[in-house]
């Protein structure tokens, strides 16, 4: 086998950046749902730590973000800036539409993530820097 074909075969299985991506879109979904939850028991002081947990989760995916790329990454940067807004507050329905958000952006991230995998093994998209965020998500 020769050395592309080995690299390929070894980004089929390991860490991917959707993967990533998709990793921190469900640590910050879990954090809304908890916030969400906390909110309608109105359960402040943990809900202090699940707003710090889902503002981490929302700064690593704003961070990732190249809105010169185009319209949609500038929505989904649009959207991430919103997420930070509605969280400020208690107000259950305002986590709840943070919840809404989060759930629709992985849902959808999920749908292509075979392709993006795909496009990773090609070399058409980058290969993930792991050792800087995977970290990240261990320590939080």
């Amino acid at each position: 086998m020769n050395p592309l074909q080995a690299y390929r075969k070894a980004s089929r299985n390991a860490w991917s950046r959707i993967d990533m991506l998709l990793a921190i879109y469900s640590a910050a979904l879990n954090a809304a749902r908890d916030g969400a939850r906390l909110a309608q028991e109105g359960n402040t002081s943990e809900l202090i730590h699940k707003r710090l947990r889902l503002q981490k989760m929302t700064l690593l995916l704003l961070d990732g973000i190249a809105p010169e790329m185009g319209e949609v990454p500038q929505r989904i940067q649009q959207l991430c800036v919103f997420i930070l807004d509605q969280i400020t507050t208690d107000d259950p329905a305002a986590w709840e539409s943070a919840v809404n958000i989060l759930s629709q952006l992985h849902d959808a991230f999920g749908q292509i993530r075979e392709e993006a995998i795909q496009l990773e093994a090609e070399g058409a998209i980058p290969p993930l820097d792991a050792e800087m965020h995977v970290g990240t998500l261990a320590r939080s």
